[in-house]
């Protein structure tokens, strides 16, 4: 049976991922890399895989979510487990503990089989922090692994991802809108078609972003959320109408990659103030490249 604590943690997507994860376990590489999935899901499956390779019932399904391992791993209590938590953006103050992981790499594990250092959506490192640990996790040693974990690997460093083996996890199911929402109450409607409109013939978006169209960072949001929701069902095979099934079958793998990379700059530059109008343009002109 797959590890009961997975069961319970997210979806039963993922539950071919903790297959390929264990039998991965049985000759782990020096560093992997989870992709995909929501943060959660990621969470999990990195103290999930931490487990796997300490575990001494592992079996083709997984650990056994019982022996000390196990449980250690899974309640990040095991000595062995360094876990480096980056969600939050860069931490100025982790260095000193990241040399000190670094300096105990050289020494035998305390607890298990291996040592597992984590760093949790790694995307949030600084650069000074992946240059610190890029000569360990070339050479971790034979009782270490790494692993990070992150949205998707176009958002880390690409030192990090050539030296990991990458496993891309299920993508999430898109939430759906709020019930009893039709277009014309949805501030977002209008422009989210303009937005296709422009990324299928470069006409007609304007009309919503310039002259005395007065677009607020309130719509600007609206529209990036939406924008999203499609991307999310488009990158989850569950496209079947509007500008998900636009995306699914304009861009190809590589470009629903970069833009939802656009979408997520452009949710920061609305939150950092910049003119809605201004971003939205960019987003348009720039993801307008991306389509097949």
């Amino acid at each position: 049976m797959v590890y009961a604590l997975l069961m319970d943690m997210f979806p039963k997507r993922q539950i071919r991922a903790a297959g390929r994860l264990a039998r991965l376990a049985q000759k782990p590489p020096a560093s992997l890399l989870l992709e995909g999935g929501s943060q959660a899901e990621r969470r999990v499956m990195s103290l999930f895989w931490a487990a796997a390779v300490n575990c001494a019932a592992l079996s083709e399904t997984g650990p056994c979510g019982a022996c000390p391992a196990c449980v250690q791993m899974h309640g990040q209590a095991s000595r062995d487990l360094f876990f480096f938590d980056f969600s939050a953006g860069p931490w100025k103050d982790v260095i000193d503990e990241l040399r000190e992981a670094r300096r105990v790499l050289g020494e035998p594990p305390r607890e298990g089989t291996r040592r597992v250092v984590a760093l949790f959506e790694v995307q949030g490192m600084l650069d000074e922090h992946a240059n610190l640990l890029l000569k360990s996790i070339e050479e971790p040693g034979p009782f270490n692994v790494f692993v990070l974990t992150a949205p998707q690997r176009e958002r880390i460093l690409p030192t990090l991802v050539s030296r990991s083996f990458v496993m891309t996890l299920a993508w999430p199911r898109p939430t759906s809108a709020p019930e009893g929402e039709g277009a014309a109450d949805d501030p977002a409607g209008a422009l989210t078609a303009a937005f296709y409109g422009f990324l299928d013939t470069g006409r007609g978006l304007f009309a919503h972003t310039g002259g005395k169209a007065k677009l607020d960072k309130a719509q600007a949001e609206a529209f990036v959320i939406a924008a999203q929701r499609d991307l999310a069902q488009a990158l989850s095979g569950t496209a079947t109408a509007g500008g998900a099934r636009f995306l699914a079958e304009r861009l190809d793998l590589a470009g629903l990659r970069r833009l939802d990379l656009l979408l997520d700059q452009a949710r920061e530059s609305l939150q950092t103030k910049v003119n809605p109008s201004l971003v939205v343009d960019w987003l348009a002109v720039t993801a307008r490249g991306l389509a097949i």
